[in-house]
């Protein structure tokens, strides 16, 4: 049987931020892009859990459709977070991701802060 996961903090997760930040001063788009994908699947996952929301917690697609389900992002929002997850899916796999920038990448961190 599988133990159970220990969450990253709020605190911890907003240091992981900034470390996506300083990749990206330093011209690393595609790291800091990763890297605050995995900031933002634990801000998520984190405030699901405090909803006491039951979902898939190793599936980020079905994480943003509750956030959006027990309100804790506005449509807008989701549909941001939707096609965000779609470059995702090309940055981690290895695929051309041509619309992936330093703006991109800073519009998601921002977003990701807003979460916690």
């Amino acid at each position: 049987m599988e133990k159970e996961r220990d969450d990253l903090s709020f605190s911890e997760t907003n240091i992981m931020l900034q470390e996506a930040e300083e990749l990206l001063i330093n011209h690393y788009i595609k790291a800091s892009y990763i890297l605050t994908w995995v900031g933002l699947e634990s801000i998520i996952r984190k405030r699901l859990k405090n909803e006491s929301v039951k979902t898939e917690y190793n599936n980020p697609l079905q994480m943003i459709k509750n956030l959006y389900t027990f309100g804790l992002i506005s449509r807008e929002e989701y549909d941001y977070l939707q096609n965000q997850f779609k470059l995702r899916n090309l940055v981690v796999h290895g695929y051309k991701a041509p619309n992936l920038n330093e703006q991109v990448t800073k519009r998601l961190i921002k977003f990701s802060k807003g979460l916690i």
